[in-house]
């Protein structure tokens, strides 16, 4: 069973982990209600955004299945071509999260890292359903794509995994945040180029780009790492685990929750995302973003593929017990 959120949809539930279902799993139907909410030491506010962008359909996917959390971006294959009538986003971003939310419950598979790559053969077994090869070159290009993020929830840390654009953030009682995955911008390059011909006054951009998205595309789980079937993805996956000692807010979130950047050379504001987001909450922070865009439908103030992006986020607000 998928858990997909409607569009625009934010909900709020204090979630209290049971003390004896923190360290694995849970299973789908198991334990009750009640047991969910049973007194524990650590408890947490949840709060989520799902909202599809100017695209077609929405290729972002958001799970929240007991202390088990991810977001999922699915890339769209260059050639155009489609499965079924969707997308190679959409198709990456269905089975990259079905795959983990099968993942998330299963007992015998308590790495996230075995669960990401998990998702990966499963992703490369539906494309070859299609007859895409993924050791072929010449089906580069046409392979589906997806950046993940997961995190899971334990008594006293937080166990994270992480590939491609998708973010995992902690933010202290202090107010400071820390990005525990290395940031590769592989767009960057792209972005700084796009300003340049803005600049420069050239109509359709992405056009004139062309042969540079397409590059960088080709340099997935080169340069970069995605979920696309390829094995080469398990060089790319990080992964750790985070004390909650002095943790107030854990985010998730696919980069269509990034602030529209006007100069890209500089590359992404990360501390003033964090901080826009203690101020104005995360569908404050959503709507400020979407305002933005907004002001620049035609992507040339804040360079970027697309007005509005597709975003999949939750937001864990750490409760003290008691309050």
């Amino acid at each position: 069973m998928h858990r997909f959120f409607a569009c625009d949809t934010v909900r709020s539930v204090f979630y209290t982990p049971p003390m004896d279902t923190l360290h694995t799993p849970r299973a789908k139907g198991s334990p009750s209600t009640a047991a969910l909410f049973a007194p524990a030491q650590r408890s947490f506010n949840i709060r989520t955004v799902y909202s599809a962008g100017s695209g077609k359909e929405n290729e972002d996917r958001l799970i929240a299945a007991g202390n088990c959390f991810a977001v999922v971006d699915g890339a769209s294959s260059l050639d155009g071509s489609l499965y079924d009538g969707h997308t190679g986003a959409w198709n990456a971003a269905c089975c990259v999260s079905a795959a983990l939310e099968r993942g998330f419950a299963l007992q015998d598979e308590p790495s996230l890292t075995g669960i990401m790559q998990r998702a990966n053969a499963y992703l490369a077994r539906q494309m070859a359903s299609y007859g895409i090869d993924t050791s072929a070159p010449q089906d580069r290009l046409r392979l589906w794509s997806a950046s993940a993020a997961a995190l899971r929830l334990t008594e006293n840390s937080a166990q994270w995994a992480q590939i491609g654009d998708c973010r995992v953030m902690f933010i202290d009682t202090s107010g400071r945040w820390h990005m525990p995955a290395r940031n590769y911008d592989h767009d960057r390059l792209t972005m700084i180029r796009w300003k340049q011909l803005s600049r420069a006054g050239v109509r359709d951009i992405r056009a004139a780009l062309h042969d540079q998205i397409v590059s960088v595309r080709r340099s997935m789980n080169r340069t970069f790492g995605v979920l696309n079937g390829e094995p080469e993805m398990s060089r790319f996956l990080q992964y750790g685990e985070m004390s909650l000692d002095g943790i107030a807010h854990i985010l998730l979130f696919t980069d269509g929750l990034s602030l529209p950047e006007a100069a890209p050379e500089y590359g992404t504001s990360f501390g003033d995302l964090a901080r826009a987001y203690l101020t104005r909450g995360l569908e404050g922070l959503h709507r400020h973003i979407h305002a933005l865009q907004s002001q620049d439908p035609d992507c040339r103030m804040f360079p970027r593929f697309k007005c509005h992006d597709d975003v999949a986020a939750v937001a864990l607000t750490m409760q003290q017990a008691g309050t």
